[in-house]
């Protein structure tokens, strides 16, 4: 005889299952996303990786246009708090 979900004895141990069991949630970190096969980057490679953008676009820009970014990277680049840094490098 094959399995059935709808058997009455498997309903019934689902039944009991549930009103047995507690719900459970899953609280993740960030870091999972930095696994395959997302592979995304945690903060601080983004952040040194976006850094790293920014200085090599310096190179490419007009002087004028580079001595008024410079202040931001630095500030970014001494920023500890990632949404800050981030935040420092987006000003234009």
């Amino acid at each position: 005889m094959a399995f059935n979900i709808s058997q009455e004895n498997h309903k019934a141990l689902r039944a009991i299952i549930a009103l047995r069991t507690k719900q459970v949630v899953v609280v993740v970190g960030a870091g999972l996303s930095a696994q395959p096969p997302a592979n995304l980057p945690v903060w601080s490679n983004l952040k040194k990786q976006l850094e790293e953008d920014a200085l090599a676009k310096l190179d490419t820009l007009e002087q004028s246009e580079r001595k008024r970014r410079e202040p931001y990277i630095a500030l970014a680049e001494s920023e500890e708090n990632y949404g800050a840094s981030l935040n420092r490098m987006g000003k234009r």
